[in-house]
């Protein structure tokens, strides 16, 4: 297990149009040079050339800020190709649905919201954001999807070929008890900081795939997604690793109490990795004069990207 870390400091000044911001689709144990990793990054790539051409408040204009609207824009692209798995093209639990969960933090309420488990939801992020105005800001899955047809939201089949001649061989890999490796890389997450100073951060998966139905990972808690007035943090890898940790909020708690983002986010994947603990994040923290921003992981396979003031970066981990 290695430990990577990616990261850099911006003046304040710098910031304009959208802001700065990152984006991830996903780490785990998957072959980083197979056809299906390549396919992701392409994708993730294709994604950022859209966003860096796009005013984000256009396609969100009920976004209480320009932070908001990026990353929910973000996700919600990310939601519908099929190459990761959130939303649309989801992994299949282990009874052969499929059940997506989404969370969203800003940092002018810092308050959390979240859909749990929702079926047939193409977009949970947009249910997540919506649950800002909620006094009962965390659903369960039955409860999410009362919600959604309320709100109009149409259910969708979400299976796509691949996914599910995949959970057919991790049933039968199963039942020759076989070892088995998880299908559920590609978790979805982007972090914003926009020129008004304004932070966000939103989540999306569809679990690891073939698990326990109605299983819980970190992407809907604060684990997997946390922001407040100082940093934004979106986690993925094994979400019961990043549970036990309680990643993000770690690491926030550890900006917060004046450790830089890059410190904060080097000591907690060293803790996490001590344990043998498989996850990957981003963030980005705000001083009065410096934005700071990074991606790291302990995973062998890891793709994220960065909008950044001079330019797009890319970033693939395969070590």
């Amino acid at each position: 297990m290695s430990l990577q870390l990616n990261s850099g400091i911006v003046p304040r000044s710098a910031l304009q149009g959208n802001g700065l911001w990152l984006v991830h689709g996903g780490a785990g144990p998957q072959d980083p040079r197979g056809d299906r990793a390549i396919r992701a990054f392409d994708a993730l790539d294709q994604l950022l050339e859209h966003l860096l051409d796009t005013n984000h408040l256009d396609h969100h204009p009920s976004a209480l800020t320009q932070a908001t609207a990026t990353v929910v824009h973000a996700v919600h692209l990310l939601e519908d190709d099929p190459h990761f798995n959130a939303g649309y093209g989801s992994a299949l639990q282990g009874d052969g649905a499929i059940r997506v969960s989404a969370s969203f933090m800003e940092s002018t309420k810092e308050k959390f919201s979240a859909v749990v488990n929702a079926a047939s939801l193409r977009h949970p992020v947009f249910l997540a954001h919506h649950l800002q105005e909620a006094r009962f800001c965390v659903l369960d899955g039955l409860a999410a999807d009362k919600l959604a047809g309320e709100l109009g939201m149409k259910r969708e089949d979400l299976v796509i070929p691949e996914r599910y001649e995949r959970w057919r061989e991790l049933i039968k890999m199963t039942q020759e008890r076989q070892s088995l490796t998880a299908d559920g890389t590609g978790t979805v997450g982007c972090v914003a900081l926009d020129t008004s100073g304004h932070l966000a951060a939103a989540t999306s998966t569809g679990g690891v795939g073939n698990e326990t139905p109605g299983r819980i990972g970190d992407s809907p808690t604060v684990a997997g997604n946390y922001c407040t007035k100082n940093v934004a943090i979106s986690c993925t890898g094994y979400g019961e690793q990043i549970i036990n940790d309680a990643f993000a909020a770690r690491v926030a708690v550890r900006v917060t109490d004046g450790m830089s983002l890059e410190m904060a986010l080097q000591r907690s994947l060293e803790e996490s990795k001590s344990k043998s603990h498989g996850l990957a994040a981003i963030a980005i923290a705000q001083t009065a004069d410096q934005i700071h921003w990074a991606a790291g992981t302990t995973e062998t396979y890891f793709i994220w990207g960065a909008c950044l003031p001079d330019g797009k970066r890319l970033g693939r981990i395969t070590a």
